[in-house]
């Protein structure tokens, strides 16, 4: 029981620090390439702020994969914004 535990919570963590691979064409999810623009910054910038490979923060920016949840924490701190500043709105504005 124990061993079947600790085996499910190592599959959940693996599975939760993974990036996520969009499927659908033309679909924005982050704004990580706006947000690096409006500060004037390259990905090559970030890149190196945060710690990762420029090819992954890349994919990020054209939206092709999606970084996990830590890291857009890890983004958010090195760009001094609100986390939520990286993300696509998921209601328009002014509807209920």
């Amino acid at each position: 029981m124990v061993i079947g535990l600790f085996r499910h919570c190592q599959i959940a963590y693996f599975y939760a620090n993974q990036p996520v691979t969009m499927s659908k064409k033309n679909e924005r999810y982050n704004r990580i390439q706006i947000v690096l623009a409006e500060l004037n910054l390259s990905n090559k910038e970030l890149a190196k702020g945060i710690r990762k490979d420029p090819a992954t923060v890349s994919r990020w920016c054209t939206n092709e994969t999606q970084p996990a949840v830590k890291v857009l924490y890890q983004i958010a701190n090195f760009l001094n914004i609100d986390v939520r500043d990286l993300l696509m709105p998921n209601k328009k504005t002014g509807t209920k």
